[in-house]
């Protein structure tokens, strides 16, 4: 018994000191670039504070334990000039007005990204990609455009009164592996493209598609491809696929 308490014990420490180690490695970085007509880029410390209204000068977020939060106090747009491959997440919000332009490169976060204001531009040969679920809230939207973009979601998809441009062209431009959730007020545009549905989940009914208000303009698909053995269900309403 006692021999068992000892090990008990010895595991809860463990716990404790890796769940203390998770609280100091999700540490926060504001967007504070100034707006002085140049082009302000990610990577650039001088564009980044600890605190929401912080002077320049903090590490960037490119690594993942850091999350980068845009709001309005600085409403800057932020550019990309080389790959960030895994922040621990994306927020922005409470009035951040600007674009994220990836201009090319490659954007991943470890978390679901909070899309409530500002645009991610999601431009030619870039990759936008999260291994959590992502939320495109009122005020929000992501657009793709241009040859080569690319969409990776490792989770679900919400629309809840954002905006979502996929990018164009054939399978595996937006790939999808949960749900896709567009609520009333959302908007989703195909954009001539194919959404991708590998899906993760085992069993029924697995990965949700679920479209409040049914088709229509800003709801439907363009082409709708399922690949692997995991389910998806259609939940609420009908859906139109236009190209198929």
């Amino acid at each position: 018994m006692r021999r068992n308490r000892k090990i008990l014990n010895r595991i809860f420490v463990l716990f404790i000191i890796l769940l203390s180690f998770d609280v100091v490695a999700a540490q926060n970085r504001w967007w504070v670039a100034i707006d002085d007509g140049t082009d302000k880029y990610w990577d650039d410390n001088a564009n980044w504070s600890t605190t929401q209204y912080g002077n320049g000068g903090a590490s960037a977020p490119t690594s993942n334990n850091l999350i980068a939060i845009f709001t309005g106090a600085s409403t800057v747009d932020a550019k990309l000039r080389t790959n960030i491959n895994k922040i621990k997440k994306l927020k922005l919000l409470n009035g951040y007005s600007g674009n994220i332009n990836l201009n090319g490169y490659h954007l991943a976060s470890s978390q679901g990204p909070m899309i409530n204001d500002g645009n991610v531009l999601v431009t030619a040969g870039s990759f936008f990609q999260t291994w959590g679920w992502l939320y495109i809230n009122s005020g929000g939207a992501i657009t793709a455009s241009g040859d080569g973009s690319r969409i990776k979601l490792g989770h679900n998809l919400s629309i809840n009164g954002g905006t979502l441009t996929a990018p164009s062209g054939g399978n595996n431009r937006f790939i999808l592996r949960g749900g896709f959730n567009l609520y009333g007020g959302g908007v989703f545009n195909h954009n001539n493209g194919t959404v991708t549905m590998s899906t993760r989940w085992r069993g029924t009914p697995g990965a949700a598609i679920r479209i409040d208000a049914g088709p229509g303009i800003g709801r439907n698909f363009y082409n709708l491809y399922k690949s692997g053995n995991k389910h998806a269900t259609l939940t609420t309403n009908d859906i139109e696929v236009e190209n198929d």
